[in-house]
């Protein structure tokens, strides 16, 4: 249900785009992202901490966008929220968490990884999150709204997809064992 609540807002903001263009798509973004958070709530799931923070922001880059009549706002989003994840990351780190280990320690239980690998692999979600803000700012400036849209859409999830298939194969590899169900 999670996932859903991350992802119908991003769907609704695609139809509306495809259907009115991109004011039709800020004001249903404006109203998907609190409305999938109470969609949460109300199926008994708790948000999380980031999924309040992306709705928070969500909400204000819309009401900016739409008052100032500026899509720059909006293009903006990807590339704030992605830094702020890495931001988020290292500073969990500098505090002695690590948010890579919080995710994926579960599957690799019996791995017994030491610090120094947990540690890596936390630093390349972290570059991986810087380096989707800046594609995202690079493609924001470059494409033409509609192509910047396509890619929002779909590049950034099968990008974030990807990563985590390679880096969850790498740690597999490292255990030599098949994941835990």
């Amino acid at each position: 249900m999670k996932i859903l609540a991350d992802l119908a807002p991003v769907a609704a903001f695609f139809v509306a785009y495809q259907i009115g263009g991109m004011h039709t798509a800020i004001i249903t973004l404006l109203i998907a992202a609190p409305a999938a958070l109470v969609l949460l709530v109300a199926t008994g799931n708790r948000p999380t901490r980031l999924q309040m923070a992306t709705a928070a922001l969500v909400v204000g880059l819309c009401a900016i966008s739409l008052a100032m009549r500026d899509t720059a706002f909006i293009l903006a989003k990807p590339t704030i929220v992605y830094w702020l994840m890495a931001l988020a990351v290292l500073v969990a780190m500098r505090l002695g968490k690590n948010p890579a280990r919080l995710v994926l320690a579960a599957a690799f239980a019996e791995a017994n990884f030491g610090e120094d690998v947990w540690r890596r692999v936390a630093l390349q979600w972290a570059a991986a999150l810087l380096a989707l803000g800046a594609l995202n700012w690079l493609l924001a400036v470059q494409l033409a709204e509609e192509d910047w849209v396509v890619a929002r859409t779909f590049g950034y999830p099968a990008i974030t997809l990807v990563c985590l298939t390679v880096q969850i194969t790498l740690l597999w590899r490292r255990t030599r064992q098949p994941l835990r169900q």
